[in-house]
């Protein structure tokens, strides 16, 4: 399933008391989506990497109780005693196997020894799969008889609602034309690969270099040499587009045949739309090839635009004019 339908599977599962398992590759989003579902509701998150973690570390040092002639075990630091929030087991099948089984109680019983987790809390685990390539270990069927378990897998649609206003555009459109670039493993002789993770890498590194030919041997060392050729190609396209500016402006009307170009505008378009601009952004998509034009305005409805979509004049004409392609 994608990302953000796993969301609302946790949304629901998390109203109880069940532990829920999310597998996927690296750098998809799964960290993100909890870290979402924590700001949504108000609630903590405790970050909890299981791959750094001995057995001892979950159930605490004991040390021995002079009063009552007894080894007592000392409450992890991470451990939550109050509130609500998530605690999320990263890297769970990356552990060590001792590891694995010492958090059986706390995935079933919720409690590690004397330690017990407070009825505000859920646990969530997550872990890459093997043929992710990742340093993984079977799961000891005990621990995955514990999880409810949801695959995740990346989605251009559900990363581009996440992605609007925290990425480069120029990035945004790119993935748009090139899709399947997205999130794709390494082949054998490979070490860089695109993944979610890695391209809002590469918005943050944009912004470090003046030039793509400075930037050049970094983009591909982030996402790969192919992936990382082909969006050189494509940001020498994005600097040769129509006057953006003048086409939301109602100024221009000139409409690019090439469908990178194409690509490159209709992103250029969502990232600098304004509320003036709903009328004359609407009017120009009638002049565009019909895919692009869904395209488009679905990304602007993604960015925040909704009402004022629906509330332009040109809206209905839209609609009856697109609805056999939506």
């Amino acid at each position: 399933m994608y990302l953000n339908e796993a969301k609302e599977h946790l949304k629901v599962l998390l109203k109880e008391k069940i532990s829920v398992m999310m597998w996927g590759g690296p750098g998809i989003g799964k960290s993100q989506a909890v870290q979402q579902i924590c700001d949504e509701w108000g609630w903590q998150l405790i970050d909890l990497r299981l791959s750094l973690l001995n057995p001892v570390d979950l159930r605490g040092l004991p040390y021995f109780n002079k009063e009552r002639n007894e080894a007592v075990w000392l409450r992890p630091e991470f451990f939550p005693t109050k509130g609500n929030g998530i605690l999320f087991l990263d890297e769970i099948n990356v552990a060590p196997i001792s590891t694995q089984i010492a958090s059986y109680q706390l995935l079933l019983d919720r409690r590690i020894g004397s330690h017990i987790l407070p009825d505000g809390w859920r646990i969530v685990a997550a872990g890459n799969r093997v043929q992710d390539s990742a340093a993984v270990t079977k799961m000891p069927t005990p621990l995955a008889n514990r999880l409810i378990h949801l695959e995740v897998e990346a989605n251009i649609d559900d990363w581009k609602l996440w992605a609007n206003g925290k990425v480069d555009p120029r990035i945004i459109a790119f993935l748009n034309f090139r899709p399947a670039l997205l999130a794709t493993l390494p082949k054998e002789e490979e070490i860089a690969f695109p993944s979610p993770r890695s391209w809002h890498h590469i918005s943050r590194i944009l912004s470090l270099y003046s030039t793509l030919d400075e930037a050049e041997p970094v983009i591909k060392g982030t996402v790969g040499a192919g992936a990382g050729k082909e969006f050189i190609s494509f940001m020498q396209i994005y600097a040769d587009l129509p006057d953006v500016d003048g086409i939301l402006q109602g100024k221009v009307k000139d409409v690019p045949k090439k469908a990178d170009v194409l690509y490159a505008l209709s992103s250029a378009l969502v990232s600098k739309m304004k509320k003036e601009y709903i009328d004359n952004f609407l009017s120009y998509t009638f002049l565009m090839p019909p895919e692009y034009a869904i395209l488009t305005v679905k990304d602007v409805i993604r960015g925040g635009w909704q009402e004022q979509i629906e509330k332009s004049p040109i809206f209905k004409q839209w609609s009856d004019k697109f609805i056999n392609y939506l």
